[in-house]
């Protein structure tokens, strides 16, 4: 389990911690917040560079925090690694708020395990790509 930041302050949100969880064929990924207002949604961004060419995989709908200690968890799960065993993934939510505005959490960082079959798969999507 890789784990990103122990408390980060966002304009509406405070991510208490974000885990990437390695699976067969997923990525698990898990955060923690408090104080969530104004927050519209999270969008999960993936990339194979620690620092660039993140894209879009997932996005999660923010359900709000009723009081400023309560603490929400969400999951989202990545299905769609099909590169080879060893490689390591990087993970970061964009936060986007109600007004427009946008933040980055923290890297979380994972090396999930590939089955033989989707090893092969990937290795044939990208000979058409």
């Amino acid at each position: 389990v890789v784990m990103a930041v122990a408390v980060v302050l966002h304009a509406g949100v405070i991510i208490l911690d974000f885990k990437a969880e390695p699976g067969f064929n997923k990525v698990t990924l898990t955060w923690r917040v408090r104080a969530e207002q104004g927050v519209e949604a999270y969008e999960v961004e993936r990339s194979v560079q620690a620092n660039a060419g993140f894209q879009r995989v997932g996005r999660v709908k923010a359900q709000g925090t009723p009081t400023p200690e309560t603490v929400r968890t969400y999951t989202y799960v990545d299905k769609s690694v099909f590169k080879t065993t060893g490689r390591t993934y990087y993970y970061r939510l964009r936060i986007l708020e109600t007004n427009g505005r946008w933040s980055f959490s923290e890297v979380a960082s994972v090396s999930p395990k590939i089955s033989a079959a989707r090893h092969t798969w990937g290795s044939i999507k990208a000979m058409f790509r």
